[in-house]
């Protein structure tokens, strides 16, 4: 295409040096020509050449110097024609060339150059993928010995072949059209390729998770590594590993579709191409949905190594390609001490993996946080664990903060650990995971004892299952409300994914009553098989299970029933009921029911605070498994079910941060004068304080519920969410009027100074919700009117303004600030407006119900990813003090007005530094 380009150019150069030879010899000779005819005008009057003044007779005779003069004057009048028109012509042209219309036209040429430029570099390394490492691994393969199997570079690579072979035939219908420059129309070839990319991509695609393993199994042989980083060395492509090449095709319709919507926002409506690039556009956004709606393992193992990488010394439990990072956060360790009214505590920072759980200490090293591995007792898997509430009678507060992990320690004895949360709604999340991660470990461990394999389930006209995993999980894709509930009733179901998308997003296809019904009945249902149908007393019971234990068939115990009686006796109502013997598979569905139970109170209590028939449904179950005569295991739920409910239903403890939210009497000081005086980063500690005690009160279905209600709604249905959008745009108008009502210049550019000070610490504090705040305010349409005051701000910060406006620009949907946010570590602060952005999108991609009325999970599931993705920052708290004047002053500061008397307000005083300016001017 730079060949291309360059023909273009020198033939465009060519025929415009030939066009300015030609305007130069028309210019020489019409000079001469003008030169001519002036010296003959110049000429005495008698003259007959000059005036061609003549009596009638003589102008019949005509004589010749008539003609040559008649002759000399209409050539001169053609020139003068065309010299207009030629002026006026370039003046068209020019007024064209300097319109909008032609500059668009200029920019849509050089997206388009840009698009073929890219898909050359892609074909590229695609060469570079196939010619040299695959055909280099290939060649090993099938060597003497060798260093990989053809079945492993097979998967590897995949179908890499193939996607060289289409992206060669595409590049080649791009070349054929920019041949015709300038005429660049490449709607059709996309209109033929694009619908096809699914079809290539679904296998390489498909076949990722499986590429990964296998090729971190491969590099962990001593003699692969120098193998292909000797093929490495040969290669020129961009510096890109074979890693990183092999990454590439996954992002590239995120590239096509990134490149497109730039192309399509420089095209007129009038283009032949425009409707063609609406509808690729289109098909190319179902198409990343589709290819991006299963859990990327690229992502999920690159956090798990981010996290071992912060370890110092590393951690080799760390390095199991199934392990998934739950959550992370600091918890109290409480130690033995000798007065029972004084618990001794040390803040530790936990790893919560699906099968570790990792006990380390914070530190700092090169500005950077840091962990260092509690050494004494290591990685605890989480398979060995047991978790139970632990409550300190000794210490009121601290009641319903407590955690008992017991687990197998080093010497294979048991041993425990108490933990104590921050909070109640901390102590419920930790809780919730620490269960559930237990819970699907042994579960996981039963399937491998039994050699069971993974278990495929087939779809059925109620459920379809999708082909993809989520580690032991089958992942479904739709189906009926029944079949959904049903499945919650299964234990080898405990897998994250399922559970979790059925209770954050179950208010999208029903309701909680609903589903509390169903669980209730099946709990009664349950129970009525351990009634007794007539009244015995206990040795009645015996004498009669004596006397027909010839004649009836009693379960036999087997080693999967060990665990259970064969016969059991309720004793409820005097000894009334009649009993029959809970089997494994009874007490496995009461387990279900008393997890989902205890997750939904946990994770998502909003609905049985906020739902008075629904509190008192769980009340009731609660109640109703009070006489019933159950195994130890559900005994032990039912009393954690029990605990946990009487938990949440405690009232929060005032935070005095929030607390300053609330309407105040004014302060009688002068806010914004004494701005000038304090320190950017006090202020910037400040705020990242605020905003994450604002970011951490969020509940897990906040974000949901905040698109699904009505607008007056959503204030009540989530006053989290509000309070932090409503939080945002006062602090911006804050920061807009603490510059606006500064007295004079030299102050406003002070003031403007200290913002950017501030927004450049909250940029280092990864504090991106102030960042995004004072960009908005920095620049601001009113203060960009402040040209003087600007004129003052130092050259270094305006640099460093720039960059702030480079990372907060809106460009590709917050690129870099989306980028920024996932480079950052924790402690931080998203902005939510980008978080929620994608909850948006996703919600109006796709409908609720498919399939006729069959529930869209999948769709559910990548709601509740997206969710789980904003709220993993609750996790990280920041370790600053708390200033209450400084905290005072930006919370509960009356504010002069709103946005547009804001706007009047510096239009005002805009108007009176002008009157002032003419009026000290000299007359």
């Amino acid at each position: 295409s730079l060949k291309l380009m360059r023909a273009n150019l020198e033939s465009a150069l060519n025929s415009s040096v030939a066009e300015v030879q030609r305007l130069k010899e028309a210019n020489s000779e019409a000079r001469s020509d003008i030169t001519h005819l002036r010296a003959e005008a110049l000429q005495s009057p008698k003259s007959p050449v000059r005036w061609c003044r003549q009596s009638p007779v003589s102008r019949r005779s005509k004589p010749d110097y008539v003609y040559y003069s008649s002759h000399r004057v209409i050539k001169l009048q053609r020139f003068i024609r065309s010299w207009l028109i030629h002026k006026k012509w370039r003046d068209v042209l020019k007024r064209y060339l300097e319109s909008p219309s032609a500059e668009m036209m200029r920019t849509r040429n050089k997206l388009i150059w840009k698009l073929v430029a890219s898909e050359e570099n892609y074909v590229d390394q695609l060469k570079v993928l196939n010619e040299d490492y695959c055909l280099q691994c290939e060649m090993a393969a099938a060597a003497r010995r060798p260093l990989l199997t053809v079945e492993q570079c097979k998967a590897i690579f995949r179908n890499c072949n193939e996607l060289l072979v289409f992206h060669q035939l595409f590049l080649k219908g791009l070349h054929l059209r920019v041949e015709k420059w300038p005429l660049l129309a490449i709607g059709e070839v996309l209109k033929t390729f694009v619908p096809m990319l699914p079809t290539v991509y679904q296998q390489y695609e498909s076949q990722e998770s499986q590429a990964i393993e296998m090729l971190a199994d491969l590099m962990s042989e001593p003699s692969f590594m120098p193998f292909i980083e000797g093929i490495h060395s040969r290669v020129i492509c961009a510096s890109l590993s074979l890693e990183e090449l092999l990454q590439v095709p996954l992002n590239r319709t995120s590239c096509y579709l990134q490149e497109l919507q730039e192309l399509l926002a420089h095209t007129p409506f009038e283009h032949v191409d425009y409707p063609i690039l609406k509808d690729v556009i289109a098909n190319l956004e179902m198409i990343q949905k589709t290819m991006s709606d299963e859990p990327s393992t690229l992502d999920v193992v690159q956090r798990v190594l981010a996290v071992e990488n912060r370890i110092e010394d590393g951690c080799e439990a760390l390095l199991d390609k199934e392990q998934v990072l739950i959550r992370e956060g600091s918890l109290d360790v409480v130690m033995n001490s000798e007065s029972p009214k004084k618990l001794k505590m040390h803040s530790k920072y936990f790893f919560l993996f699906s099968k570790h759980l990792l006990i380390t200490t914070k530190f700092k090293k090169n500005s950077q946080n840091a962990y260092r591995l509690s050494k004494d007792i290591g990685p605890i898997p989480v398979v060995s664990c047991r978790i139970m509430e632990c409550k300190f009678k000794e210490v009121p507060e601290l009641n319903y903060l407590g955690i008992r992990v017991q687990y197998e320690a080093k010497d294979g004895l048991m041993d425990d650990i108490i933990l104590s949360a921050h909070s109640i709604a901390d102590k419920a999340q930790w809780f919730a995971d620490l269960s559930q991660c237990v819970e699907n470990a042994k579960q996981n461990r039963i399937l491998q004892s039994k050699s069971l394999g993974q278990p495929v389930e087939l779809s059925t006209t109620f459920i379809r299952y999708s082909s993809f995993k989520s580690g032991k999980e089958q992942l479904v894709n739709c189906g009926t409300l029944e079949s959904l509930m049903q499945r919650l009733l299964t234990i080898n179901h405990y897998g994250m994914d399922f559970v979790n998308t059925f209770l954050m997003t179950f208010p999208l296809f029903t309701n909680s009553r609903a589903v509390m019904e169903f669980l209730y009945k099946k709990l009664t249902e349950l129970f009525k098989q351990t009634r007794v149908r007539s009244v015995l007393t206990p040795e009645d019971f015996i004498l009669q299970a004596k006397a027909s234990s010839k004649s009836l068939s009693l379960p036999i115990r087997s080693k999967s029933s060990l665990q259970d009686k064969p016969q059991r006796y309720n004793a409820s109502n005097g000894g009334s009921g009649s009993w029959t013997p809970i089997n494994a598979e009874a007490a496995n569905v009461l387990s279900a029911i008393f997890f989902a139970l205890r997750q939904w109170v946990c994770k998502h209590f909003y609905h049985f605070r906020t739902n008075a028939d629904l509190a008192a449904d769980m009340e009731r179950v609660i109640e109703a498994t009070k006489t019933q005569d159950l195994p130890a295991k559900n005994k032990r739920s039912v009393e954690e079910l029990k605990n946990l409910y009487q938990m949440q239903k405690l009232p929060q403890p005032a935070d005095p941060i929030l607390a300053l939210l609330k309407p105040r009497e004014p302060s009688q000081k002068e806010p914004f004068s004494e701005i000038l005086f304090l320190d950017p980063k006090v202020i910037s500690e400040q705020l990242c304080l605020i905003e994450s005690k604002l970011f951490s009160r969020i509940e897990t279905g906040e974000i949901l519920r905040h698109f699904t209600s009505k607008k007056d709604q959503k204030s009540v249905v989530a006053p989290n969410v509000a309070n932090g959008l409503n939080h945002f745009n006062r602090m911006s108008l804050f920061f807009l009027w603490s510059v606006a009502m500064q007295p004079i210049s030299a102050q406003r550019t002070k003031v403007l100074e200290f913002l950017i000070t501030v927004a450049t610490e909250c940029l280092r504090q990864h504090n991106f919700s102030s960042v995004m705040q004072l960009s908005s305010v920095l620049n601001h349409s009113a203060l960009r009117k402040f040209r003087g005051e600007w004129a003052g701000v130092s050259k270094h910060l305006r640099q460093q303004l720039e960059t702030l406006t480079k990372i907060t620009s809106t460009q590709k949907k917050f690129r870099r600030l989306r980028d920024e946010t996932e480079r950052a570590q924790p402690p931080l602060v998203p902005y939510l407006g980008v978080c929620m952005s994608e909850v948006a999108t996703i919600l109006e991609a796709r409908p609720n119900f498919v399939n006729n009325d069959m529930v869209n999970f999948m769709k559910m599931r990548q709601l509740t990813h997206s969710i789980t993705n904003i709220l993993q920052y609750q996790q990280g708290l920041y370790e600053f003090s708390y200033v209450e004047e400084i905290c005072r002053m930006l919370l509960c500061t009356p504010l002069p007005g709103s946005e547009d008397e804001l706007y009047d307000f510096v239009e005002g005083l805009m108007e009176h530094l002008d009157d002032t300016l003419c009026i000290s001017s000299p007359s």
